[in-house]
């Protein structure tokens, strides 16, 4: 199921804030700050943004619902604070409540951990962890009357919006931390490159130079680590170094370009080839691309 496109209001309050591994990337996660509309919030309307009690949060209606949210003192925190979430009616199979957009669309982590602490009076609540509209249900729970942590990976990549969601027709829950990290591809104790591939377009070139020659390869790996390659030249020119990270086992690609031959020289051939050199860690290097170039 996909959450209904949420508008560039709740993008007007993300933060920001760097995706490096083990920082919470949510603004006033515990809800500790109260917004500028105030300590309660009554939201009413069909797939429409407004403000949340908390500060950087907004409440968010899928189809035609009421949401209101308000703070209180935290039942599970001495001296902490959480937010109290009611949402009614809304669009079947989906959701409303709050939500955080901490990175523009279409950009943050490829992966990503996200938790949130909540306490159930009434029907069911979902986090999700997505790419602005597209992010979907990760995580649910109906247990009610007890504080539990609901924690999930991001179903949609990349991670840039979070949404704690009572779930149509509705629930009324209390939510007390939140937390989203990005989390760092763990490098396999035997990665290895296992194939690499190149080729050279154009194979065969004659008219005018110079001329651009660009190189298409593919990088496979076993598992999830950190390629560092580069392109050798059999003219020897040094070319600069790539990296690639993997996520999982599978192909990468990989590209460069460069330019052959002289505007003012006789009408020449120029003969090359380029391959792939994995430097990090020891691969194969791939078979030789050949090209030529007349002009």
């Amino acid at each position: 199921m996909r959450i209904a496109r949420i508008v560039l209001f709740a993008m007007a309050f993300a933060t920001g804030t760097n995706a490096d591994a083990g920082h919470n990337l949510l603004a006033n996660a515990e809800f500790a700050q109260a917004g500028a509309s105030g300590a309660r919030t009554m939201l009413s309307g069909s797939s429409v943004p407004g403000p949340a009690a908390a500060e950087h949060w907004t409440a968010y209606n899928n189809g035609d619902a009421l949401t209101t949210t308000s703070l209180a003192p935290s039942t599970r925190r001495h001296g902490g604070t959480m937010i109290h979430v009611v949402t009614r009616g809304g669009k079947p199979d989906s959701g409303s409540g709050i939500v955080q957009a901490f990175l523009p669309v279409s950009t943050g982590p490829g992966r990503a951990q996200a938790s949130a602490w909540v306490f159930i009076n009434k029907g069911t609540v979902f986090i999700g962890t997505g790419n602005g509209g597209k992010t979907g249900i990760d995580a649910r729970s109906s247990r009610a009357d007890a504080w539990l942590q609901l924690r999930a990976r991001n179903g949609v990549a990349p991670a840039n919006l979070f949404i704690i969601y009572g779930q149509s027709p509705g629930a009324d829950f209390f939510v007390d931390e939140a937390d989203v990290e990005a989390l760092t591809p763990a490098q396999a104790p035997d990665f290895a490159v296992t194939k690499t591939y190149l080729e050279a377009d154009p194979v065969l070139y004659e008219g005018h130079c110079p001329t651009t020659i660009r190189a298409y390869g593919t990088i496979s790996a076993n598992g999830p680590g950190t390629v560092l390659c580069t392109f050798v030249r059999g003219d020897g020119t040094p070319m600069g170094e790539q990296k690639i990270v993997f996520d999982d086992a599978g192909s990468r690609p990989v590209g460069a370009t460069w330019r052959v031959g002289n505007f003012y020289g006789p009408m020449n051939s120029y003969p090359g080839w380029a391959a792939i050199k994995i430097l990090v860690p020891n691969g194969p290097m791939s078979k030789r691309a050949a090209y030529v170039v007349t002009c």
